[in-house]
């Protein structure tokens, strides 16, 4: 799923947001904190909900990566259509 991140926002998006926030790192966790980066930049861009209390606590990496992976997935419903969030 991480690598959608880069083709499904929108590429001045995503080189912004590379720019401020480093390249993508290589661990899970980190990787999936940095998802939490992108998506929920400051100030917001309307196209995911807030996800950085609940990332701050995931007990582990893999909640932060199934968390990431979902609000990717309902961006991606919210930015198309199939289901507005807000």
């Amino acid at each position: 799923h991480f690598p959608y991140i880069q083709t499904i926002f929108l590429p001045l998006r995503s080189l912004l947001a590379t720019q401020s926030i480093g390249p993508m790192p290589d661990t899970v966790g980190e990787r999936a904190i940095w998802v939490g980066a992108l998506i929920n930049p400051i100030p917001p861009l309307g196209v995911c909900l807030e996800i950085r209390p609940a990332m701050l606590a995931c007990k582990n990496d893999h909640q932060r990566m199934q968390l990431a992976i979902a609000a990717i997935q309902s961006s991606i419903d919210h930015l198309s259509g199939k289901r507005r969030l807000f």
